[in-house]
């Protein structure tokens, strides 16, 4: 089994993408392979620095990219409540489609692995979570709650209180900035 890191990030966040690395050298991950996921092409400063770096490699499996792309994009356009808001805001069909490529992460080459976005730091040691990942297929854990649920739900939609139980959502809802997960060998594409 490999374990690995997948980072989001390109030139815009390079500052933050340096303090994570750093972060992670301090805490104990400097071993364990990186791979940056880039959040677009904006990644000439990015590809500079990590060339410097042992075990720190840039995500190029191109038909992963454009896999996740279109699919977020089929996705999204076809949402006409989200495509009127966006649209009444000025937005492209598809808000931050960037943000869809973190899960080229299940397409790539490590078997268990932590996904941080940049701008986050690891705390300590990322031990506890790969033992984790032997018993889970998925782990979260996220102390960013929103007091404002509908930061991520739409609290007015006549569906949510059949799909969650309202009351219970402030204590599941998790940011998606950083999970652990195992690659998933079956995942079925559209």
């Amino acid at each position: 089994m490999t374990n690995g890191i997948y980072i989001l990030a390109n030139d815009v966040v390079f500052d933050h993408l340096v303090a994570l690395l750093n972060s992670l050298e301090v805490n104990g991950a400097k071993d364990i392979p990186v791979c940056i996921i880039p959040y677009d092409d904006r990644v000439k400063q990015v590809r500079s620095y990590i060339s410097t770096l042992h075990n720190v490699t840039l995500f190029d499996n191109s038909d992963s990219i454009h896999f996740w792309e279109d699919f977020a994009t089929q996705v999204w356009t076809s949402h006409a409540k989200a495509q009127k808001v966006w649209q009444a805001k000025g937005w492209k069909p598809v808000h931050c489609l960037g943000m869809h490529r973190k899960f080229c992460c299940f397409d790539g080459p490590f078997d268990k692995f932590v996904y941080f976005d940049a701008d986050t730091l690891s705390m300590g040691s990322l031990d506890y979570i790969y033992q984790k990942l032997d018993d889970f297929d998925w782990v979260a854990n996220d102390f960013q709650y929103k007091s404002d649920l509908n930061y991520v739900f739409d609290l007015s939609s006549e569906k949510l209180p059949h799909i969650f139980n309202v009351e219970q959502l402030q204590s599941h809802i998790f940011c998606a900035g950083w999970f652990a997960a195992k690659k998933m060998y079956s995942i079925a594409r559209i």
